[in-house]
């Protein structure tokens, strides 16, 4: 039945992302590769971007390095044929960057960042945050300063907190490369702040 499948598909892509936080690796992948298959049935090119997007997230947190690479690829062919590669484009291009940083494929990762930034950032600065711990690692931090204050300007007071979240992280993570070490304490508290903000918020609405 055709008409249940945006129920069930979104459902197993929301699920298999939320299962992979539980160590439930396979479980995670299988439901999500039911959904892929429910949403090419369905022709909802987006679902299987977010499909390609949710996959390449989870095998990121499982480590399973050598397995998301061959993910990214095919999910940013198919997002750029299907016309979404400004989109999803910069959620799988920022996992696979995370990928590849964690691996110690820098300079790949670099040429992965370099080759698809101006491209794909979109409203969000979802790519960018991927990229920044690479820049500030290398020591590139004339080119990383911009794109954190814009990360952070960006996300402030956006609904999504873990945006803002994360964006004071890389910030203080540049203060921290620069010796401003005062400025990287309190840019982390205020991390932690707003990470009690969400997890209160996000109680009092259950």
């Amino acid at each position: 039945d055709l008409h249940s499948f945006p129920t069930r598909r979104s459902s197993d892509l929301n699920a298999g992302a939320s299962l992979i936080l539980l160590g439930r690796v396979d479980e995670a992948v299988a439901l999500m590769d039911r959904a892929q298959e429910l949403s090419r049935k369905g022709g909802n090119a987006a679902d299987v971007c977010r499909y390609y997007t949710n996959l390449c997230h989870v095998l990121l947190l499982a480590g399973r390095f050598a397995d998301l690479d061959p993910v990214a690829v095919e999910g940013m062919a198919y997002a750029e044929e299907t016309g979404h590669l400004r989109h999803y484009g910069e959620s799988i291009t920022g996992n696979w960057i995370a990928s590849l940083y964690s691996t110690g494929r820098w300079a790949e990762a670099d040429r992965v960042a370099t080759r698809l930034v101006e491209r794909v950032t979109a409203e969000d600065p979802y790519l960018v945050l991927r990229w920044l711990p690479l820049l500030i690692g290398q020591g590139r931090l004339d080119q990383a300063r911009p794109l954190v204050d814009w990360a952070v300007s960006s996300t402030a007071g956006a609904d999504d907190t873990q945006f803002t979240a994360l964006s004071l992280m890389r910030a203080a993570a540049l203060a921290r490369a620069e010796q401003r070490y005062a400025d990287a304490r309190d840019l982390m508290a205020s991390t932690a702040f707003r990470s009690e903000e969400r997890r209160v918020g996000k109680e009092c609405r259950s």
